[in-house]
């Protein structure tokens, strides 16, 4: 039974909350039968958050999303995870990541796996403001898209995997937003 991985990430900064967590809590997307959902945080750590997706990087996961908080008033399904971090941002341990690139060996940028415009296209109707991104930051959203897009490139290409930034949610509802996390994950995995 494959299984859909969905990660959101843990609070940071003087946040009290971080939407990206919240949104996956007693979900129900649409998904085929068959497939089993699994939810999990990843802490917003330069050094703990690749260690924590790969240990949820299992054999059986056949697509993984990854969602970030953003600060858009859209859903923003991100098009590209690119090799660069920002050395100047602390992150919830106040530590800062040793280098401005994320993989010394790795290929500058991943395109993602997700069907990004069945998507957008699932969320136009069910009526979510959404839309495409090609720059997910230097933090550890896009930080933890490359680790993923990386992993699925050498260890396993059989893997859905892709990034998605959803608003705070004082830009818009828990409720909207945790429609949103269902309909992008029924859409990932069913593609449609």
């Amino acid at each position: 039974m494959p299984t859909l991985l969905a990660t959101g990430f843990g609070v940071w900064d003087d946040h009290q909350e971080n939407a990206s967590w919240e949104i996956l809590q007693g979900i129900a997307p649409m998904v085929p039968s068959g497939w089993r959902l699994e939810v999990a945080k990843i802490p917003v750590s330069w050094a703990e958050a690749p260690v924590r997706l790969g240990k949820l990087l299992s054999d059986d996961v056949g697509a993984a999303v990854l969602f970030g908080q953003g600060s858009e008033d859209a859903i923003q399904v991100e098009r590209v995870a690119v090799n660069l971090a920002d050395p100047r941002r602390d992150d919830i341990d106040g530590k800062r990541h040793r280098a401005k690139v994320i993989e010394p060996d790795g290929p500058p940028a991943y395109d993602t796996g997700l069907p990004w415009k069945a998507v957008l296209g699932a969320l136009g109707k069910a009526d979510i403001p959404s839309r495409e991104s090609r720059y997910a930051g230097e933090f550890l959203c896009n930080f933890a898209f490359y680790h993923l897009m990386h992993h699925i490139s050498e260890v396993r290409p059989d893997v859905i995997g892709g990034f998605v930034h959803v608003p705070p949610l004082s830009a818009m509802p828990l409720e909207t937003l945790k429609q949103a996390a269902e309909v992008v994950l029924g859409a990932v995995v069913t593609g449609k």
